[in-house]
Protein backbone atom coordinates (compact mmCIF):
# COMPACT_ATOMS: atom_id res chain seq x y z
CA UNK A 1 0.00 0.00 0.00
CA UNK A 2 2.68 2.39 -0.72
CA UNK A 3 2.66 5.22 1.61
CA UNK A 4 0.77 3.71 4.54
CA UNK A 5 2.06 0.74 6.36
CA UNK A 6 -0.38 -2.09 6.53
CA UNK A 7 -0.83 -2.82 10.33
CA UNK A 8 -2.35 0.60 10.15
CA UNK A 9 -4.93 0.30 8.87
CA UNK A 10 -7.88 -0.74 10.86
CA UNK A 11 -10.43 -4.18 9.96
CA UNK A 12 -12.21 -5.34 8.87
CA UNK A 13 -9.62 -5.53 5.71
CA UNK A 14 -12.44 -4.80 3.07
CA UNK A 15 -12.24 -2.90 -0.07
CA UNK A 16 -14.58 0.19 1.12
CA UNK A 17 -12.82 0.23 4.62
CA UNK A 18 -9.44 0.45 2.63
CA UNK A 19 -10.67 3.14 0.69
CA UNK A 20 -12.34 5.37 3.52
CA UNK A 21 -8.71 5.37 5.45
CA UNK A 22 -7.09 6.18 2.32
CA UNK A 23 -9.16 9.13 1.45
CA UNK A 24 -8.73 9.99 5.71
CA UNK A 25 -4.77 9.78 4.85
CA UNK A 26 -5.29 11.99 1.43
CA UNK A 27 -7.61 14.14 2.50
CA UNK A 28 -10.13 12.91 0.05
CA UNK A 29 -13.77 14.00 1.70
CA UNK A 30 -15.77 11.73 -0.22
CA UNK A 31 -14.41 8.19 -0.16
CA UNK A 32 -17.34 7.18 -2.49
CA UNK A 33 -15.87 9.23 -5.39
CA UNK A 34 -12.68 6.41 -5.35
CA UNK A 35 -12.15 3.18 -6.71
CA UNK A 36 -9.54 0.71 -5.48
CA UNK A 37 -7.18 -1.48 -7.35
CA UNK A 38 -5.52 -4.37 -6.08
CA UNK A 39 -2.68 -3.26 -8.71
CA UNK A 40 -2.04 -0.71 -11.23
CA UNK A 41 -2.84 -2.70 -14.25
CA UNK A 42 -6.15 -4.72 -12.95
CA UNK A 43 -8.90 -3.93 -15.33
CA UNK A 44 -11.65 -3.58 -12.62
CA UNK A 45 -11.83 -2.10 -9.15
CA UNK A 46 -12.77 -4.43 -6.36
CA UNK A 47 -15.26 -4.25 -4.85
CA UNK A 48 -16.49 -2.21 -2.09
CA UNK A 49 -17.30 -5.73 0.28
CA UNK A 50 -14.77 -8.02 -1.17
CA UNK A 51 -11.55 -9.00 1.78
CA UNK A 52 -8.39 -7.75 0.42
CA UNK A 53 -5.57 -9.42 2.49
CA UNK A 54 -3.47 -6.83 3.19
CA UNK A 55 -1.56 -8.29 6.14
CA UNK A 56 -0.13 -11.06 4.28
CA UNK A 57 3.34 -10.60 2.85
CA UNK A 58 2.40 -11.71 -0.54
CA UNK A 59 -1.45 -9.80 -0.84
CA UNK A 60 -2.29 -6.76 -2.87
CA UNK A 61 0.13 -3.92 -2.36
CA UNK A 62 2.72 -5.60 0.10
CA UNK A 63 5.48 -4.56 -2.32
CA UNK A 64 6.36 -1.18 -3.63
CA UNK A 65 6.65 -2.80 -7.45
CA UNK A 66 3.14 -3.75 -6.66
CA UNK A 67 0.93 -0.95 -4.95
CA UNK A 68 -2.19 -0.65 -4.92
CA UNK A 69 -4.23 1.95 -6.94
CA UNK A 70 -6.79 4.29 -5.71
CA UNK A 71 -8.13 5.78 -8.60
CA UNK A 72 -10.29 9.51 -7.59
CA UNK A 73 -13.60 9.56 -9.94
CA UNK A 74 -16.42 12.19 -10.27
CA UNK A 75 -18.01 13.11 -7.01
CA UNK A 76 -21.03 10.89 -7.03
CA UNK A 77 -24.17 12.78 -7.45
CA UNK A 78 -26.02 13.56 -4.19
CA UNK A 79 -28.84 10.81 -4.93
CA UNK A 80 -26.06 8.42 -6.10
CA UNK A 81 -24.25 8.83 -2.59
CA UNK A 82 -27.30 8.71 -0.49
CA UNK A 83 -27.86 5.01 -2.57
CA UNK A 84 -24.36 3.89 -1.91
CA UNK A 85 -24.81 4.95 1.68
CA UNK A 86 -28.15 3.44 2.29
CA UNK A 87 -26.72 0.35 1.06
CA UNK A 88 -23.70 0.24 3.33
CA UNK A 89 -26.70 0.80 6.10
CA UNK A 90 -28.67 -2.23 4.69
CA UNK A 91 -25.14 -4.62 4.61
CA UNK A 92 -24.49 -3.01 8.27
CA UNK A 93 -27.71 -3.97 9.31
CA UNK A 94 -27.83 -7.01 7.99
CA UNK A 95 -24.74 -8.26 9.42
CA UNK A 96 -25.61 -6.75 12.53
CA UNK A 97 -28.65 -9.46 12.63
CA UNK A 98 -26.60 -12.17 11.26
CA UNK A 99 -24.35 -11.42 14.71
CA UNK A 100 -27.71 -11.27 16.71
CA UNK A 101 -28.74 -14.70 15.53
CA UNK A 102 -25.56 -16.25 15.56
CA UNK A 103 -25.56 -14.83 19.84
CA UNK A 104 -28.85 -16.35 19.96
CA UNK A 105 -28.19 -19.25 18.62
CA UNK A 106 -24.70 -19.72 21.25
CA UNK A 107 -27.03 -18.59 24.30
CA UNK A 108 -29.70 -21.29 22.94
CA UNK A 109 -27.14 -23.77 22.68
CA UNK A 110 -25.46 -22.49 26.10
CA UNK A 111 -29.27 -23.23 27.61
CA UNK A 112 -29.79 -26.28 25.66
CA UNK A 113 -26.05 -27.80 27.36
CA UNK A 114 -27.31 -26.81 30.92
CA UNK A 115 -30.58 -27.82 30.87
CA UNK A 116 -28.50 -31.21 29.65
CA UNK A 117 -26.31 -30.95 32.83
CA UNK A 118 -28.92 -30.34 35.09
CA UNK A 119 -30.84 -33.65 33.33
CA UNK A 120 -28.11 -35.74 34.20
CA UNK A 121 -27.49 -34.48 37.58
CA UNK A 122 -30.73 -35.47 38.44
CA UNK A 123 -30.53 -38.42 36.98
CA UNK A 124 -27.35 -39.78 38.94
CA UNK A 125 -29.07 -38.45 41.90
CA UNK A 126 -32.10 -40.50 41.41
CA UNK A 127 -29.60 -43.43 41.45
CA UNK A 128 -28.19 -42.68 44.11
CA UNK A 129 -31.76 -42.90 46.37
CA UNK A 130 -32.92 -45.76 44.54
CA UNK A 131 -29.75 -47.40 45.34
CA UNK A 132 -29.09 -46.45 48.71
CA UNK A 133 -33.37 -47.61 48.70
CA UNK A 134 -32.08 -50.88 47.45
CA UNK A 135 -29.86 -51.11 50.20
CA UNK A 136 -31.69 -50.11 52.80
CA UNK A 137 -33.94 -53.05 51.31
CA UNK A 138 -32.14 -55.66 51.06
CA UNK A 139 -30.12 -54.72 54.97
CA UNK A 140 -33.64 -55.32 56.11
CA UNK A 141 -34.73 -58.26 53.96
CA UNK A 142 -30.82 -59.37 55.49
CA UNK A 143 -31.89 -58.91 59.30
CA UNK A 144 -35.11 -60.36 58.83
CA UNK A 145 -33.31 -63.53 57.69
CA UNK A 146 -31.35 -63.66 60.53
CA UNK A 147 -33.88 -63.34 62.77
CA UNK A 148 -36.11 -65.75 61.40
CA UNK A 149 -32.52 -68.30 61.31
CA UNK A 150 -32.05 -66.99 65.16
CA UNK A 151 -35.98 -68.44 65.67
CA UNK A 152 -35.67 -71.30 63.81
CA UNK A 153 -32.35 -72.41 65.60
CA UNK A 154 -33.75 -71.67 68.60
CA UNK A 155 -36.95 -74.07 68.00
CA UNK A 156 -34.88 -76.78 66.63
CA UNK A 157 -32.61 -76.99 69.75
CA UNK A 158 -33.15 -79.46 72.53
CA UNK A 159 -35.97 -78.13 74.99
CA UNK A 160 -35.01 -77.37 78.02
CA UNK A 161 -33.60 -78.98 80.55
CA UNK A 162 -36.54 -80.05 82.70
CA UNK A 163 -35.23 -81.33 86.69
CA UNK A 164 -35.63 -85.08 87.06
CA UNK A 165 -38.93 -85.45 88.84
CA UNK A 166 -40.13 -89.05 89.26
CA UNK A 167 -43.19 -89.28 87.18
CA UNK A 168 -46.45 -88.76 89.03
CA UNK A 169 -47.99 -92.07 89.81
CA UNK A 170 -50.81 -92.22 92.06
CA UNK A 171 -51.13 -95.81 92.80
CA UNK A 172 -46.92 -95.75 94.03
CA UNK A 173 -47.80 -92.88 96.39
CA UNK A 174 -50.62 -95.34 98.07
CA UNK A 175 -48.17 -98.18 98.96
Amino acid sequence: MGRVASRLVPPPHTAASIKRFLSKQENIPDYHCTNLYSTISSPSALEDQKHVSVMTADGPGSSVQQPMALVISEPQTQKERKKVEAEERKRKREAEVEERKRQKEVEAEKKEAEAERKKREKEAVAEGKKRKKEAKAEEKKRKKEEERMKLEASLTQSPRKQKDYAPFDPVARLH
